[in-house]
C-alpha cells in the first residue's frame, strides 16, 4: 500500500488520538511517533515504531465509517484465516481480528472508524482495547 504525506486536518487529527505516552504506557516500552500519512482510500494513518519489538498504527476513517465497518466485520467473519470477535462496551461497535501476522481492533463511533493494528503480540487484544479506549476519549473531547 502506497502512502502519501500531507498536512491535511484529518492526518493531524489521527496523531492526536493516541499520544506516544499512551503507547509507551500500554506496552511498557519506548516508541517513537512517525509522521501522519494518507492512504489511497483517504484514510489517515499515524505510525508508532519501536525498533526492538513492535510497529503500531492507528487509522482514522471520517467518512463512510459505518459502511466500511460493516464490510470489514462481514469479510473478517467469513475469512478462514482470520479469527474475529465482537467486543462489547467499546464505541458503538468494536471488532478484534487476529491473523498470523497482525492483530487489529476496529471501533465504530457514529460514522467514524478508528483502527489500531500491531504485529503479532501475545497480549495484543488487551493492549489494543486499552489504546482504543484512550483514542475514543480524545475523539469525543473537543
Amino acid at each position: 500500500m502506497t502512502l502519501t504525506t500531507s498536512a491535511a486536518m484529518g492526518q493531524t487529527r489521527v496523531c492526536r488520538l493516541l499520544k506516544v505516552e499512551d503507547v509507551n504506557a500500554v506496552f511498557a516500552s519506548t516508541f517513537m511517533q512517525g509522521d501522519a500519512t494518507r492512504t489511497p482510500t483517504g484514510d489517515s494513518v499515524c505510525p508508532f515504531m519501536n525498533t526492538k519489538e513492535y510497529g503500531i498504527s492507528i487509522a482514522l476513517v471520517e467518512k463512510g465509517g459505518a459502511e466500511r465497518f460493516a464490510r470489514k466485520q462481514a469479510q473478517s467473519k467469513r475469512a478462514s484465516h482470520v479469527t474475529a470477535e465482537d467486543i462489547a462496551g467499546l464505541g458503538d461497535k468494536a471488532l478484534y481480528t487476529h491473523t498470523s501476522s497482525i492483530d487489529e481492533i476496529t471501533v465504530l463511533k457514529g460514522d467514524i472508524v478508528i483502527g489500531i493494528a500491531i504485529g503479532p503480540d501475545p497480549a495484543a487484544k488487551t493492549r489494543l482495547e486499552e489504546l482504543a479506549r484512550r483514542a475514543l476519549a480524545r475523539l469525543e473531547s473537543p
